[in-house]
């Protein structure tokens, strides 16, 4: 162990580091992710990503409907669960985060769904999830809750805007999920998750240690837009066509005779 994750550490108090998660201690899971470089030591007793994983390629547009005082989830779930928790526990800080997924079928039936955000009133997001390992939907349109008897608000809503769309339908899947899916994966069914005591008193101690990444600049909606296109171009998905004036991407390649 270097003493670069040994002088970090010794700010945390022990009744940190010893907390069990699973089978690991706090305080083993931050050393080896110190050790790994999956964490670095910005200043002293501040913990932070290196400087690589700050920030991602623009892949999302967003629509801000409602002030959120939560946490990020850079440190919720890239922080606490990859990092603290070690994938064996599901944040206390996600406890009542409910989303209801709208799962379009093409580029043309996200945009469709992007037009429909605008008139619901919580945080969303649409984008393509094709390089998410843990989805097997191409496109995906997520609207933010708390708790589930809003998520079934949103949900009632939402099922009516679509169904009533020319080109969405019934046909398109809606529905409701709690918190992110790699905490499902790993940590069982969110009907059956638990939350051990202590857990909300050392999110809130780390909050204070964890630096959050620098806000990237964000991409404009064209540029994001472009890239779906692109993403639309490689999945064989042709509805990107009618965002180009019928314009390839690319143009096609030469075929011969066999």
């Amino acid at each position: 162990m270097d003493t670069h994750s040994l002088n970090t550490l010794r700010d945390i108090p022990a009744i940190w580091l010893d907390m069990r998660i699973g089978d690991r201690s706090v305080g083993k899971n931050l050393r080896q992710a110190l050790n790994s470089g999956a964490l670095i030591q910005p200043s002293d007793g501040m913990l932070a990503f290196p400087a690589d994983q700050r920030t991602t390629q623009g892949n999302w547009l967003y629509i801000k409907k409602v002030r959120d005082n939560h946490p990020s989830c850079k440190f919720l779930s890239d922080f606490l669960f990859e990092q603290v928790y070690a994938k064996q526990a599901v944040p206390h800080g996600c406890r009542n985060c409910y989303k209801v997924k709208v799962i379009a079928p093409t580029l043309k039936g996200l945009v469709a769904v992007r037009d429909i955000s605008k008139g619901i009133p919580c945080n969303s997001k649409c984008g393509p999830e094709v390089n998410h390992f843990y989805s097997q939907n191409l496109y995906g349109a997520f609207f933010y809750c708390e708790g589930l008897d809003q998520a079934r608000e949103i949900y009632r809503r939402l099922r009516t805007a679509v169904d009533a769309h020319p080109t969405l339908g019934t046909e398109v899947s809606i529905r409701i999920k709690r918190g992110c899916s790699p905490f499902e994966v790993h940590c069982g069914p969110s009907n059956r998750w638990t939350f051990q005591e202590g857990l909300a008193e050392l999110e809130e101690y780390l909050l204070r240690k964890f630096l959050l990444p620098e806000q990237k600049k964000e991409d404009n909606d064209f540029a994001i837009l472009m890239h779906w296109i692109e993403i639309a171009y490689a999945i064989g998905d042709n509805t990107y066509l009618e965002f180009t004036r019928g314009r390839r991407v690319y143009p096609e390649t030469v075929s011969y005779n066999p």
